[in-house]
């Protein structure tokens, strides 16, 4: 849940997370309260959750993450292209479907 909130502000020991819209189920008390034990857990200190629900966060932990893995996919097709046997085969009228350019480890 953590993953997925921006921090916006602490007041005394109420903690203000922007979450976007489209997770707003992990503003129920399940997930919540999960977290704000978690917190409190780390600095010792009684809190209060407050969740401001937005149409974008643009700096949580896993719109981060995505960015990161567009564009290491985005290096990858890249290097796909650029090589001199795709490029050969695409001039001899080869088809390339982007979804199937995958980085292997």
């Amino acid at each position: 849940m953590a993953a997925h909130t921006e921090w916006r502000n602490i007041h005394e020991n109420e903690i203000t997370l922007a979450l976007p819209e489209k997770q707003r189920q992990f503003a129920e008390n399940h997930y919540a309260d999960k977290l704000k034990s978690a917190l409190e857990k780390a600095t010792g200190q009684k809190l209060r959750l407050k969740f401001d629900l937005v149409s974008e966060a643009e700096s949580t932990l896993a719109t981060q993450k995505q960015r990161a893995q567009q564009e290491a996919q985005k290096k990858v097709a890249t290097a796909f292209y650029d090589d001199p046997f795709v490029q050969a085969l695409m001039e001899e009228g080869g088809k390339i479907y982007q979804n199937s350019i995958k980085k292997y480890i």
